[in-house]
């Protein structure tokens, strides 16, 4: 099993010497979820770079959103008025749902977890058999106990 191993950097960089069947997942697969919303984003992106994109091309692309989205929310540019309104705030992404937890400000969302497979129709490796946990099932929760040392 490898985090992170369907990040696109290295499904490029592995290419051909990937072995098929390894489980693999990322922060984000160009593959998942099979909505409009992510096919537009993939569709926009492959149009402007000749590439898929890649998850710091997603978190990027959604780190603007959520701020626009909570600067329009707050009707502010004051961080702490900004701050407040990122805290709970539910978005839409090309990934799929998003909340960012107010209690520690961490964005939670499904992920998915595939397994490598050689398509010919794509130039890279990609994830088959798609497995997608619930974020109540991936993501520790707040409290946390503090460190002790």
């Amino acid at each position: 099993m490898i985090g992170m191993g369907s990040a696109m950097d290295v499904l490029q960089g592995l290419g051909a010497d990937y072995p098929d069947g390894v489980w693999a997942s990322g922060r984000y697969y160009f593959g998942y979820p099979d909505s409009p919303e992510n096919k537009r984003f993939n569709d926009a992106f492959k149009k402007r770079w000749n590439t898929y994109p890649s998850y710091p091309s997603e978190t990027a692309y959604t780190a603007l959103f959520a701020l626009k989205k909570a600067v329009e929310k707050a009707r502010s540019i004051e961080t702490e008025q900004v701050i407040a309104a990122l805290e709970g705030l539910e978005l839409d992404r090309p990934a799929g749902k998003c909340v960012i937890r107010k209690e520690d400000h961490q964005a939670v969302y499904a992920v998915p977890w595939g397994q490598i497979k050689h398509d010919p129709k794509f130039p890279m490796p990609t994830l088959a058999n798609l497995k997608v946990f619930p974020t109540d099932e991936y993501y520790r929760k707040p409290p946390f106990a503090p460190v002790e040392g």
